[in-house]
């Protein structure tokens, strides 16, 4: 009958009314636990870092560099790498805050490194090289292929720039131009009898940025040869 008709059409409306609500309140919870809740915990954490963490890595990094510094230079990188964090931190650009402290832990390790820089001298292995350079076919750049060693006798990684290239990278030999007349010299040490006897070339002592060289050198490096 057509009262039965309204009164079942009026009884599926409600039910689907009522599915409705549910799954508008199941999306609503979904949304709230799935995107909102976590974009505002995410929200809490970056506020935390950029206030609390990442000022407290600042003051410990500065502490250690000038606790192994014996160079004024190193502590007066340290401290402006310190104040563009914090000025990073303070206007919440989270990634420019942490490249600094990044930037202050490879200072710390530089400063702590200590190791001899030698000239490479084994079966197989170049102790020196020259390049011609494109800017002046006439022209030759000498260098010294040389590796760092620990007072354990192991080899260290470096940061060198390539003066060819002009990207760093760490490595465990690198080539360091010398002078002819230095270049030749290695040259023949090494043609007597297949060893370079007079191989250290430098040193590099803990708290230090640079390395102490023992022989001219003209200030190029170069990564590969």
């Amino acid at each position: 009958t057509l009262p039965a008709f309204v009164g079942l059409l009026y009884l599926l409306g409600g039910m689907a009314l009522a599915i409705g609500i549910v799954v508008l309140g199941v999306a609503g919870a979904g949304y709230y636990y799935g995107v909102k809740l976590p974009a505002e915990s995410q929200v809490a954490e970056r506020t935390e870092a950029l206030t609390v963490e990442l000022p407290r890595q600042f003051d410990a990094e500065l502490d250690r560099i000038k606790a192994v510094s014996q160079v004024d230079r190193a502590n007066d990188m340290a401290e402006r790498l310190v104040a563009e964090g914090i000025a990073a931190a303070k206007a919440g650009d989270y990634e420019a805050a942490t490249v600094k402290v990044a930037q202050l832990q490879g200072l710390r390790q530089m400063l702590e490194q200590e190791y001899v820089i030698r000239i490479v001298s084994r079966p197989g292995e170049q102790s020196g090289v020259y390049r011609v350079p494109d800017a002046n076919p006439n022209a030759r750049n000498y260098y010294l292929i040389v590796e760092a060693i620990d007072p354990a006798g192991q080899t260290v990684e470096v940061l060198v720039t390539s003066e060819e290239q002009g990207r760093s990278g760490s490595v465990d030999m690198w080539g360091m131009r010398v002078s002819e007349a230095e270049y030749e010299r290695v040259r023949a040490d090494k043609q007597d009898d297949g060893i370079v006897q007079s191989n250290r070339v430098g040193v590099k002592r803990r708290g230090y940025i640079q390395p102490e060289y023992t022989i001219p050198i003209e200030g190029g490096t170069i990564l590969e040869w």
